[in-house]
Order: structure tokens, then C-alpha cells, then sequence
């Protein structure tokens, strides 16, 4: 059982960091490898791409993908599909995710 901690009232649970990984969706997938000709997926190389920039994105505001969904006024189930490259999203998600993470974020 993970320790927990208890700050103003809000409890959070401590997690190795391999636990904490295999949790939120692990590593930024890989791009794909290029065929003999020098060629990739498009499709497969912009999802890989996408989910890299994203993710970049919310690292550097120290967010989680539920913070993502919120911020976003998204489901925190289309997040994850995205982040692990189960969905595409279309042009309506990923201006929600850019306007996000153009924004300043919105109190609590």
C-alpha cells in the first residue's frame, strides 16, 4: 500500500517512480523508424510528434494529464487516449489542448 500524504485537508499518495510511470502512461512514444528509403508513417510520425509537443507542453507547466482535461474542459479519458496514441483527435480537441496550453491557468 502506497504512503499517503494529508495536506489542508486533500490526501496524496506516494508512488515510486517506476510505479508513478507505468501509471500515467510511461514514456513519450517513439517516432517511427524510417524504412530503407528514409521514408516513415506519416500518420504514425505525426501522432508520435503531436503527444511529444503536448507533452512538452505539460511538463513545462508542471501538469498532469487531468490537469490537462481540466484546463482543456475535456474528459481526462481523451487525454489518455491521445497521450498513448489510442485516438487522433480532431481539429476541435486539439485547439481546446493548444488554447490550454497557451493560456495562463484557471484557478481552482
Amino acid at each position: 500500500m502506497p504512503q499517503t500524504l494529508n495536506i489542508k485537508g486533500e490526501t496524496f499518495y506516494l508512488l515510486d517512480a517506476d510505479e508513478y510511470r507505468r501509471l500515467s502512461g510511461g514514456e513519450l512514444p517513439a517516432l517511427p523508424v524510417a524504412d530503407d528509403a528514409g521514408n516513415v508513417r506519416a500518420l504514425e510520425y505525426a501522432r508520435a510528434s503531436l503527444v511529444r509537443k503536448i507533452a512538452a507542453g505539460m511538463e513545462a507547466k508542471g501538469w498532469s494529464q487531468a490537469e490537462l482535461a481540466r484546463q482543456a474542459g475535456l474528459p481526462k479519458e481523451t487525454i489518455n487516449r491521445l497521450m498513448t496514441g489510442k485516438n487522433t483527435p480532431n481539429r476541435a480537441t486539439l485547439a481546446k489542448i493548444d488554447k490550454a496550453l497557451a493560456a495562463r491557468p484557471r484557478s481552482r
